[in-house]
């Protein structure tokens, strides 16, 4: 399990171009990822500004605000982003403890330049937070080389894997601010544990915990991820296709198509499975014509008992013979 972990972890750092030691997987969807950054990094009370440029940049408003957090918004048409002058310009104006910010908006399909959000929020000293859902794998990510202190996605979009994981990647700085708030949780705390006067409010999506849980020599409570989930989460790059793609799966073949691209019907060498229909094809059957096909039309009519039909022959002159004939209430002949 812990080796599984780790290569797991190694593989997701390649994915976010990052050498963040605190770069884990959350249980759940692509949101448990953005709720458990956001719960984890900010307290009641604190200052966080999200550049709005779509649908999900008011997720990440409304999720902080349940967070307890003074949300502060800045809005652009639908279809545009923002320059990075414009969000500097509000963080010198609002003075955020966090930047949050979409990099790739599902509902408008624009992507936010983030390359020189980094230094910005480095500069006034604000923590930068971003959601890459639906642009990693599919879109440039330089987590370390942009400055990007908090990132998380999940694996439904250009990843191409299941959805219930959501990958994040945490900075040192990150790192500290998850320690100022760390507190071990009732029924596994030991004596000299931290207690913290202010938790993380979440208790399933603390971050201070699962980065404890990933980092640990063997895995302990809350946390315990499924083995097959694990497996089924490691991405390797594809440099074939330029995206991540799902380790340890072997791709089944395709189909043959014919030249509309229409999937030829499988074949079996033989009409059906079941021996008995090999010999019958082999061999001839009475009920069938040359080559397995069959000679005599079924009649319209099946009222006689299965043992009659067995040597039945229709005499009203339909045609049908053997077990599709009836003797429409005639003694068979």
């Amino acid at each position: 399990m812990t080796e599984t972990m780790n290569q797991t972890q190694e593989l997701y750092r390649r994915v976010f171009g990052t050498a963040n030691e605190a770069t884990v997987l959350v249980d759940g969807t692509s949101r448990a990822g953005i709720e458990a950054a956001l719960v984890s990094l900010l307290a009641p009370g604190d200052s966080v500004l999200v550049p709005v440029f779509g649908r999900f940049g008011h997720l990440l408003a409304e999720i902080a605000g349940r967070a307890g957090a003074t949300v502060h918004t800045i809005e652009t048409e639908w279809g545009q982003v923002f320059p990075a002058s414009v969000i500097e310009d509000a963080i010198i104006r609002v003075r955020p403890k966090l930047l949050a910010v979409v990099q790739g908006d599902t509902s408008t399909t624009m992507n936010q330049p983030l390359d020189e959000l980094g230094a910005i929020c480095e500069r006034h000293g604000v923590l930068f937070y971003t959601d890459v859902t639906a642009s990693v794998g599919g879109n440039p990510l330089e987590v370390d080389a942009w400055g990007i202190d908090a990132v998380s996605a999940g694996l439904q979009k250009c990843l191409g894997g299941p959805s219930g994981s959501a990958p994040l990647s945490l900075s040192p700085r990150a790192v500290a601010v998850l320690d100022g708030r760390r507190s071990v949780e009732a029924g596994i705390r030991e004596p000299g544990d931290e207690v913290s006067d202010h938790p993380i409010q979440s208790n399933y999506l603390d971050l201070a915990m699962i980065i404890d849980y990933w980092g640990a020599p063997a895995p302990q409570p809350p946390h315990r991820s499924g083995l097959d989930a694990l497996r089924g989460e490691r991405v390797r790059p594809d440099p074939a296709r330029g995206r991540p793609r799902r380790r340890g799966r072997t791709a089944r073949p395709r189909r043959p198509r014919d030249a509309r691209g229409c999937p030829r019907p499988r074949s079996h060498g033989v009409r059906g499975r079941r021996p008995q229909d090999a010999q019958r094809r082999r061999g001839g059957d009475p009920r069938r014509g040359p080559g397995g096909t069959r000679s005599a039309p079924r009649c319209s009519r099946t009222t006689a008992s299965r043992s009659a039909r067995r040597s039945a022959r229709c005499t009203d002159g339909c045609g049908a013979s053997g077990r599709w004939a009836t003797t429409h209430g005639r003694t068979p002949s």
